[in-house]
């Protein structure tokens, strides 16, 4: 259903999922479906493509644990959340790249 992709080590932690596609799998799989106790959240829903993503405190351990945002506030939300972590990983790597560079210069050849 386009979830298969998510996974947390490899920092794919959002997809999106139209809206119409996740109603069709709970008309198809009916009350046995995972999401057929939101069916009407996802209904009333304010946009279209439906953001998931992977519940970071997966208590149970099986790897299958979503948040669904229901409204385009929280799928904004939680794309600036996600964009933000992006960028504070990108700077981290980047700083322990330079003091790597410092480090692999030896002492003698090192500014002080």
């Amino acid at each position: 259903m386009g979830l298969a992709g998510l996974n947390a080590k490899a920092g794919q932690l959002m997809g999106v999922v139209p809206r119409e596609k996740l109603l069709a799998d709970i008309q198809f799989q009916g009350v046995i479906s995972d999401l057929h106790p939101i069916k009407d959240a996802l209904k009333a829903a304010d946009y279209e493509d439906i953001v998931l993503r992977l519940n970071e405190d997966d208590i149970y351990g099986d790897g299958n644990n979503f948040e669904v945002a229901t409204t385009q506030a929280t799928a904004e939300a939680w794309k600036a959340a996600d964009a933000a972590a992006a960028g504070a990983a990108a700077a981290t790597a980047a700083a322990q790249q330079g003091d790597a560079e410092i480090a692999a210069v030896p002492r003698s050849k090192r500014k002080r």
